[in-house]
């Protein structure tokens, strides 16, 4: 799942990376948008009320992961997002978010934002590193160049 493209990404995986908050609303939006794996349930309830959300509504973007919480539930009833088949997928994830990061695509927030979730869903794994030791106080605010030693942490995680 390294070299995936997240376009193609299944309802299952963009569940994780809503839940570990690789992805946010907006970007579940529009993936449901984009992607053909809708299609098929396109007569589910779930799936017309979810993609009617208008992206530019605070209160209609807040009902996105609820909405598509019980998409999930009702679609794939086995699924388990504390399966390791599930966080093998978040680890993908994540070294993606980490490789952003390093790339100047994204903000520190953005991968420290993360940890927490990834935590309370896979017991805090350890390929996380020193991860939650290196984003404490990291707001949503800073900069980069404020966070050197994520920087460094990241470096470090990547080569195992």
């Amino acid at each position: 799942m390294m070299n995936m493209n997240l376009s193609k990404l299944l309802p299952t995986e963009v569940f994780i990376a809503m839940s570990i908050e690789f992805y946010d609303n907006t970007d579940v939006l529009k993936w449901g948008r984009e992607t053909t794996h809708l299609d098929h349930f396109a007569g589910d309830p779930f799936v017309p009320e979810l993609l009617s959300i208008n992206n530019k509504v605070q209160a209609q973007l807040d009902l996105v992961p609820k909405i598509f919480e019980y998409f999930i539930k009702k679609t794939y009833p086995d699924f388990q997002i504390s399966h390791p088949d599930s966080e093998m997928i978040a680890k993908s994830l994540f070294e993606i978010r980490l490789r952003d990061y390093l790339d100047d695509k994204c903000r520190p927030w953005d991968v420290c934002r993360m940890i927490g979730p990834i935590e309370n869903f896979y017991d805090f794994s350890e390929w996380l590193g020193n991860m939650y030791h290196a984003c404490d106080w990291i707001e949503p605010n800073h900069k980069p160049v404020n966070c050197r030693h994520l920087e460094d942490e990241i470096k470090v995680l990547l080569k195992k």
